[in-house]
């Protein structure tokens, strides 16, 4: 193989490299917003154990009992220990960075946009959920039914 060859190669490496490790240290901060722990216990976040769990937060699930037994291998008897470092507060804006960093090193492919209406709808969803909370606390008893949309003829 050349020379110039290999040094190409080398370089393709060393940036891919240094791409991951860019998406690893985002995922640790968005973690770190949420007051998550992780890394204080496993030593990889990017291992089996921890995948699982951040594929876990990521689709909504809240409860740290439910997501340390999400602990394979050595990480069986830290089950104390994760519990604690996930107790945060994850918020959905930090369930989507989490998916999303999580889709990046996951799926081995760049960050692909989901729409200019992604964040819409998302919000739509989170104001239903809390006006229906509100609704419920007050005492009343909620119960949505969408309303059908005329067929229009053309």
């Amino acid at each position: 193989m050349p020379q110039r060859d290999l040094r190409d190669l080398t370089r393709q490496r060393t940036t891919l490299v240094r791409e991951r490790a860019s998406v690893v240290n985002r995922l640790q901060k968005v973690l770190e917003w949420a007051n998550i722990k992780l890394a204080s216990v496993v030593t990889d976040i990017t291992g089996v154990s921890a995948r699982s769990m951040l594929k876990a937060l990521a689709e909504g699930q809240n409860d740290a009992h439910v997501l340390a037994t999400y602990a394979k291998g050595r990480l069986i008897p830290k089950q104390i220990e994760l519990e604690k470092a996930l107790q945060g507060q994850v918020r959905e804006h930090h369930r989507f960075l989490i998916a999303s960093h999580y889709h990046m090193l996951t799926k081995h492919e760049p960050y692909r946009d989901l729409g200019v209406n992604y964040l819409d709808t998302r919000q739509q969803d989170r104001l239903l959920q809390r006006l229906c909370h509100r609704a419920t606390a007050l005492g009343y008893q909620v119960q949505l039914t969408p309303i059908p949309q005329p067929i229009s003829q053309t």
